[in-house]
């Protein structure tokens, strides 16, 4: 992986944190809850 690449990927994931920080703990409870996709059974 380029040094660029990895610089790129990093600063999204602090800007991911840093808006969950922001945003407060209940808006980081509930988009991990939300990001979790219910797992579907045979139709």
């Amino acid at each position: 992986m380029s040094m660029q690449a990895m610089i790129t990927f990093a600063s999204m994931n602090l800007k991911k944190v840093a808006n969950w920080t922001w945003q407060g703990p209940v808006f980081f409870i509930n988009r991990v809850n939300t990001s979790k996709k219910p797992k579907k059974g045979p139709e």
